[in-house]
């Protein structure tokens, strides 16, 4: 389950032969396989006594769906699991560092209020219990609000967030009590000459791009107006310690390309964007490479649910995503 360098590669013509054959056994047995993966992590975590997870991935590699497959397998187990969001600790947005350009870096480590991280989880550990901060996006700055968190020797905490791996938890949490998980698609699909035709990055594109336009309102331009930053983003703050995780979980689903085929495409010809033309159409013409799927045959429970949804929400005011 360690990280591995080389990627995993599918060919896109077995992935239809599998649908076409049986669709309903291709979903069930790749949902399956994830969950499997999930839940040995939490298997882990109890036979070595790691009572505290950090858990990171790049965006849209499917951090939320994963944390929450982990708590219920921790209560599974007779457990509890505690969901905490490293976002909440974002400094106020005019404290954030910046970009060459002048843009806020809503990327770098340097983000967060260490110094309040800190304090709060020594207090969590010390005493049992611990008030921990709010983000309100919708303001960027920290809420007035706060909730209460409590730690007992049969609680597990799930921290979450994209610089969960950063060597400066190690220092504030201890290393002996940790345990690191790398969460990302780590597959690229090939045509029958092996041909890369839909890497792992632009699978993550589409996933951000359809989760932003269904669930936050953004459209597709605007989604590639932060991608180089947040591609970026990842190179320099994220990739530096995925090999230092303990556990990696490949959440590339087999058969997610055919269902975002159909609404990737729906929402594309609806955009008239000559800066991002060329992307798009190259998005477009590998899916075409793939069957559909119906968005209705995806499992309520699946990590695809984080990215496509059969109904349109109104959304919250966010600025951007933090993930």
């Amino acid at each position: 389950m360690k990280y591995c360098k080389k990627g995993q590669l599918i060919y896109i013509n077995s992935i239809n032969q599998a649908k076409n054959e049986n669709k309903r056994k291709l979903i069930n047995s790749t949902e399956i396989y994830y969950h499997d993966k999930v839940c040995k992590v939490v298997e882990l975590a109890m036979l070595e006594d790691k009572h505290i997870i950090l858990l990171t991935g790049p965006s849209s590699s499917g951090k939320t769906t994963t944390s929450i497959l982990l708590s219920n397998d921790f209560e599974r187990f007779g457990k509890k699991a505690i969901r905490i969001s490293l976002d909440n600790f974002y400094r106020n947005r005019d404290e954030l560092p910046l970009w060459e350009d002048g843009t806020k870096n809503f990327e770098t480590i340097d983000g967060l209020d260490l110094n309040l991280f800190s304090s709060t989880v020594n207090e969590l550990i010390q005493n049992g219990e611990a008030q921990f901060p709010i983000f309100d996006f919708s303001t960027g700055k920290k809420s007035n609000h706060s909730f209460s968190v409590k730690y007992d020797p049969d609680t597990f905490i799930i921290f979450e967030g994209i610089h969960a791996l950063n060597p400066v938890f190690d220092k504030i949490l201890g290393g002996d009590r940790i345990l690191k998980l790398y969460v990302s698609p780590h597959t690229d699909f090939v045509d029958d000459d092996a041909n890369v035709v839909l890497s792992g990055r632009d699978l993550r594109l589409i996933r951000r791009m359809l989760r932003d336009n269904t669930d936050r309102a953004t459209p597709p331009e605007m989604t590639m107006e932060f991608w180089d930053k947040v591609c970026r983003g990842e190179d320099e703050y994220i990739q530096p310690y995925k090999t230092h995780a303990d556990a990696h979980i490949n959440s590339t689903h087999f058969y997610e390309p055919l269902v975002y085929k159909l609404p990737l495409k729906k929402l594309l010809s609806q955009v008239d964007s000559p800066e991002y033309k060329e992307k798009f159409e190259h998005l477009i013409a590998a899916l075409e490479h793939f069957d559909s799927i119906s968005v209705t045959d995806v499992p309520k429970t699946s990590l695809l649910r984080e990215f496509i949804s059969e109904m349109h929400y109104t959304p919250a005011p966010m600025p951007r995503d933090m993930q």
